[in-house]
């Protein structure tokens, strides 16, 4: 595959408190450009406009698939499936946020619905940390025995949400 000599082109489907930091970090990341935003709530377009100003502002995540090259989702949980499916359907590289899906059935379409070659990912911040790499490293060289016990806290849970669960929404669950 030839190296890409022009920015991915990104929409953010969804502007709430996650939609929002990956607008904010997208915008500051040179090898990305945030093109559009898909978010209902109108009040969010100034905070969107002051992160991203070439944005381009829709209240329809179906706007946005036209002119992107990758998508992130981050809105309410329940329309994961559906944005993923689209997206996937339209040829988009797709970053979801947790959780993938509420029911297994709908997290192995969106699995059965990626193509080869492209991104088609979770979220998974925990994934990428230093330290959970290290160890991961640690433990298939053997350099930490066989665990039979391992404990870890999440000090910040963040918001409560009545349509998640720990086992759907953890960020070292995958």
């Amino acid at each position: 595959m030839a190296a890409r000599t022009s920015p991915v082109r990104v929409g953010v489907l969804g502007a709430g408190s996650w939609g929002i930091n990956h607008v904010r970090v997208l915008a500051g990341e040179p090898r990305c450009r945030v093109v559009a935003v898909a978010e209902p709530d109108a009040a969010k377009r100034p905070l969107i406009a002051a992160l991203a100003p070439a944005a381009r502002w829709t209240a329809s995540a179906d706007a946005v698939l036209g002119d992107v090259d990758a998508v992130v989702i981050a809105a309410p949980a329940a329309a994961h499936v559906e944005l993923a499916l689209a997206a996937l359907a339209a040829g988009k590289h797709v970053l979801i946020e947790k959780p993938l899906a509420l029911r297994l059935g709908d997290a192995r379409r969106v699995a059965a619905a990626a193509r080869p070659g492209a991104v088609a990912m979770v979220g998974h911040l925990m994934v990428f940390h230093p330290a959970v790499r290290r160890i991961r490293e640690l433990l298939r060289a053997g350099g930490l025995g066989r665990p039979f016990y391992v404990h870890a806290m999440r000090v910040n849970l963040g918001r409560i949400r009545s349509d998640e669960t720990a086992t759907t929404s953890s960020a070292s669950i995958r």
